[in-house]
């Protein structure tokens, strides 16, 4: 049967890099280190996902699809110093489709292969009044036939700049480039947000236009809420049962976008967009592994082409049937000395 394919600040920025990197990428990491208070102390950071989602219906078509997922992320630190540290990102998500079923409004078939690989260097700085600040550029391709086109290429830039507030508090502002959004594509977006650790009832980050948020983080039992525009939405339930097992339970609300080869209007690109609920475990085996084992139902499929997430969803569009997903997560951070 064909399947489908698929400290604290560091953890609360990896929300933060969901609106810097459109689509839920491996490469989420790299941000996640790019505004984090620490500088000169950058380690190798690795990651590997896969996604597994059975053969559903195709509706309205006598065709079935079913996809098997899997990415990697890597950071490598090039130089560091006390004040200032390069760092070298690359991800890949290949996405292996089985399907029969045929974009309606063109009659193509649909991608067999879709691909987003992405690379780039971060550079962070450490101002001696606490600032921190730095640039990401990031470049690759997203397509079905990746690098075939310049015009199914993508360029990401983010700015940022994180100003100390007391304690574990801190200010964040930031500027984020794209050609892949699901919204605003070309235009440079700002935003700002202020971040609080020290409260045993709710910590995160309260911003425009993110929002992030853990309900009694320092609790067995605890909530994690998330939203970035558009179509990023996240909510875990989590039970720490005994060191180092994490149980949960989730809620995602995600897209991907593509550009397809053969589309000649390249502002329309390929939209999937999903709607998950899953529990699992977590196991941290140790200080520099993670492991997550999770199962659940993933629906509201859909597939289209479109300019953006709201617009045009009837284009080549395509639903597919609800069915049941799997999912295997392994990261692995080196650590200096203790």
């Amino acid at each position: 049967m064909p399947f489908v394919k698929s400290t604290y600040t560091a953890a609360l920025f990896l929300f933060l890099a969901l609106l810097f990197l459109p689509t839920e990428s491996v490469a989420q990491e790299a941000l996640a280190a790019f505004a984090s208070p620490v500088v000169g102390k950058a380690k190798p950071a690795f990651r590997y996902q896969l996604f597994a989602f059975p053969s559903e219906p195709v509706r309205g078509q006598a065709a079935t699809f079913s996809s098997l997922e899997q990415s990697l992320f890597l950071s490598v630190p090039v130089w560091q110093s006390d004040s200032d540290e390069i760092t070298f990102q690359g991800s890949v998500r290949g996405n292996v489709i089985q399907t029969e079923a045929i974009m309606p409004t063109t009659g193509s078939p649909f991608p067999k292969n879709l691909t987003d690989v992405r690379f780039g260097p971060t550079y962070r700085h450490s101002f001696g009044n606490g600032w921190v600040t730095g640039i990401n550029i990031q470049a690759g391709s997203a397509s079905d036939k990746p690098f075939a086109k310049y015009d199914d290429s993508e360029f990401m830039a983010s700015w940022f700049l994180r100003m100390p507030s007391g304690g574990s508090n801190a200010w964040l502002f930031f500027l984020n480039y794209s050609n892949n959004r699901d919204f605003a594509n070309h235009i440079p977006i700002p935003g700002f947000g202020y971040s609080f650790g020290d409260n045993k009832w709710c910590r995160g980050l309260l911003g425009v236009p993110i929002v992030a948020l853990t309900l009694l983080p320092k609790s067995k039992l605890n909530l994690s809420l998330t939203y970035l525009p558009l179509l990023n939405i996240t909510s875990e339930l989590g039970y720490d049962f005994i060191p180092p097992l994490r149980l949960f339970t989730e809620f995602k609300w995600s897209s991907e976008i593509y550009f397809r080869n053969d589309q000649p209007d390249k502002k329309r690109r390929l939209f999937l967009v999903d709607k998950r609920i899953s529990a699992g475990l977590r196991i941290r085996p140790s200080r520099w592994a993670e492991i997550r084992l999770s199962g659940g139902w993933i629906f509201d499929r859909m597939s289209f082409e479109s300019r953006s997430v709201y617009k045009d969803r009837d284009y080549n569009r395509l639903d597919f049937g609800a069915g049941p997903f799997g999912l295997f997560e392994l990261k692995v951070r080196m650590l200096g000395k203790s």
